[in-house]
């Protein structure tokens, strides 16, 4: 059976008249920041973990033995050299002194009797009313009486010398430890090291910081000595040395290497080197870790840019380059050092190129972009002079920042022909 399908005249002049959709348009490029490198002549710098150690160590011990009388300090105080610190029981001493003074006063006497006996036996034997024996015998007790008497007097200096060493002194400026013994105690003195250890005392001011330099850095400082890129500190060149402590951003102490041991040694394949800082506000404190940075290079011409405009395609570095027509192209890079938030770009980027500062994830190789320009500033101190004095001969070398983390909400576009 044939059935006929009937369509309403109205359904078709509705069809007939809907509109027709609008046209895809392409939606407009993103907008981008860009810019140019930084052009910058630097120099590169050296990472090191150093130590801050003393440049004065003091054991205080008694040159004396006695009892401890009287301590003068507060533990952990700073002190001056000649300052008295401990003081041993002066009167065994102070008897001693006197028994000597005595001695001395009775030898002076004798001498001066003697002495008058000589001169009354010397004109008798001159005009013969005395015999050669007579005058022999006398010249002999005087010379004997007058080397009794140097004996007495230095016995005196060595007695008031140990009544002197009851008064124990600091030796040098620096901070003072606890003391090791307490009041009332017997020490022992001597001068051979094994007296009764009092206390320390260590210098604060100049602060020594001493670092371990690998062979193959050691080889690259020589290299750079040799060319006349890099003064060597075992030439007298005072070489900027800077520290930054655990709590502070950066390395903003300065000094300088002031000295290179003769030899690597043969269990670390390294060489200590060590460098010398103004300590005047006691900042630094023997025996503190310490980030270190010295220069590592000559100064050259290079091109940094921000670290978060460089990308990471598994063990590549990359960047997206503008070229003339605002089309991003993926460009390997080879990275150099960091200075502050900027990362030198050894290779792959010339200075005339303009580069996405930001926001890598956002735009794909090969896309057209809307670039916005933006000025990146260089770190004031790329240019800087060191505070360090520095030799005449040496080279000019910039006071180095402390590089930032790359950016890691950054993902990187994927490599052409990796999708």
């Amino acid at each position: 059976m044939r059935r006929t399908l009937t369509v309403s005249p109205w359904i078709v002049w509705a069809v007939g008249c809907a509109p027709a959709p609008p046209p895809l348009v392409a939606p407009p490029p993103p907008t981008v920041s860009v810019a140019l490198p930084v052009s910058q002549s630097i120099i590169d710098y050296d990472e090191y973990q150093g130590r801050t150690v003393a440049s004065e160590f003091v054991e205080i011990r008694a040159r004396v033995s006695g009892y401890l009388q009287q301590i003068h300090f507060a533990d952990g105080a700073l002190v001056e050299a000649g300052e008295v610190l401990f003081t041993i029981d002066p009167k065994p001493y102070e008897a001693e002194v006197d028994r000597a003074k005595g001695e001395v006063s009775q030898l002076e006497a004798r001498v001066d009797r003697l002495t008058k006996d000589f001169d009354r036996t010397k004109r008798l034997f001159e005009t013969k009313s005395a015999s050669q024996e007579a005058f022999d015998q006398v010249a002999g007790d005087l010379a004997e009486a007058r080397a009794g008497l140097a004996a007495a007097k230095a016995s005196l200096q060595r007695s008031e010398l140990d009544l002197g060493y009851t008064r124990v002194t600091s030796p040098i400026n620096g901070r003072v430890s606890k003391h090791e013994v307490s009041q009332g105690n017997l020490i022992t003195g001597g001068t051979t090291g094994q007296g009764t250890l009092l206390t320390t005392v260590v210098s604060v001011d100049p602060m020594y910081v001493y670092v371990d330099a690998s062979e193959q850095r050691v080889l690259k400082y020589q290299a750079l000595a040799l060319e006349g890129k890099r003064k060597s500190a075992r030439d007298g060149t005072k070489v900027p040395m800077f520290i930054g402590l655990g709590n502070e951003k950066g390395t903003p102490h300065q000094g300088y290497i002031d000295f290179v041991d003769n030899r690597l040694d043969p269990d670390t394949g390294t060489i200590k080197a060590r460098g010398l800082f103004e300590n005047e506000q006691n900042i630094l404190t023997p025996g503190f870790f310490v980030r270190v940075r010295v220069p590592g290079s000559g100064r050259y011409d290079a091109v940094l840019v921000p670290e978060k405009s460089i990308g990471t395609q598994q063990n590549e570095r990359f960047m997206l380059v503008l070229d003339k027509d605002n089309v991003a192209q993926y460009r390997p890079v080879q990275l150099g050092s960091t200075h502050d938030h900027l990362r030198v770009i050894s290779a792959g980027l010339k200075a005339d190129e303009r580069f996405i500062v930001s926001a890598l994830a956002r735009v794909r190789p090969g896309a057209k972009i809307d670039p916005q320009m933006i000025t990146i500033e260089p770190p004031a101190s790329l240019g800087a002079a060191p505070k360090a004095e520095v030799a005449p001969s040496a080279i000019d070398l910039a006071k180095p920042e402390e590089k930032s983390p790359p950016d890691a909400n950054e993902a990187p576009p994927p490599k052409p022909g990796s999708e």
